[in-house]
């Protein structure tokens, strides 16, 4: 398996962390990550999503016009300023 520059990257940064470490706590890591790869390959993988299979999940739902939100932040004690949040 090749690794790319981005995986050599990380790896390079956990081992300059973890190389002055102890031989019985290096032991102990290599322990819980051999076991967490057992576990991957042991169960079955999760279902991938695409954000296409979401399109057309909130169709039918109302959503509050841009007067109703000006009206819950009008605030006696506060002056806010839509105007200055919305980009034209």
């Amino acid at each position: 398996m090749e690794a790319t520059l981005n995986q050599n990257y990380i790896v390079d940064s956990y081992w300059a962390l973890l190389k002055g470490l102890s031989d019985n706590i290096k032991l102990s890591l290599i322990n819980k990550l051999s076991s967490s790869l057992l576990v991957k390959s042991t169960t079955n993988p999760a279902k991938r999503q695409m954000l296409s299979d979401f399109y057309g999940a909130l169709d039918g739902t109302s959503f509050p016009s841009i007067e109703e939100i000006r009206e819950e932040m009008q605030d006696e004690d506060k002056d806010i300023e839509i105007e200055n949040w919305i980009i034209h």
